[in-house]
Formats: structure tokens, sequence, C-alpha cells
């Protein structure tokens, strides 16, 4: 299993664009975004991208965020190399700190 943080206390008050994280092989992850005010509104919008350069929105994961708290994203089956978060905010101010752990496919027979 893969741990690591995609953005730190970052302004959520403004645009913020994660760093990418390199799935490799993998293709189930998920993403956790934690906003420390309650009063942050705006979207929270998954991409991905085979070639690190271009990303486009991953389908259906745009997300309407009307309160902060904890949102979070379950993937599996991805078939893209990489993935990072996208924040547009429209009302508050505070911090996001986005995580996200990438999951080893179990051996199942």
């Amino acid at each position: 299993m893969i741990e690591s943080f995609l953005m730190q206390a970052a302004d959520a008050s403004v645009t913020q664009t994660s760093v990418q994280q390199d799935l490799g092989d993998q293709n189930d992850y998920g993403i956790q975004a934690v906003f420390s005010s309650a009063t942050l509104a705006g979207t929270l919008t998954l991409e991905g991208s085979l070639d690190n350069v271009s990303y486009g929105t991953i389908d259906s994961s745009s997300k309407t965020v009307t309160a902060g708290g904890v949102h979070i994203y379950n993937v599996t089956n991805g078939a893209y190399r990489y993935t990072r978060l996208k924040w547009v905010p429209s009302a508050g101010a505070g911090t996001l700190t986005v995580k996200v752990v990438v999951k080893q496919p179990s051996n199942r027979f």
C-alpha cells in the first residue's frame, strides 16, 4: 500500500491543484480531502492522465462541496497512470489537505 499527501494545509480560498500521484500499475485508490473550515464551499474534481502532461476530468468525479469537513473518493478499476485533485472555491476561507492511499491488488482465486 502506498500512502502520501498530495496537498498539505493549502489555502482553500483560491483554486488549487494537487501534485500528481503515480499509480504505476495499480488501479484501486482512495483520495481524502479534509477542509479546516465548515464555511468552505466549491467544487472538487478528480483528474487523470496517461502521460503526466495532459490531464482530464475523470467522469462523474466533480463533487459540489457546500460545507467543509471530510470528502472521500473511492476509485476502482482506474485505467490511467496518474491522478490528482483540483479544488475551485466559491465561498469561505480555510485550508485543504489531500491524502491518497493506493492499494495493491489482492490475489483472489
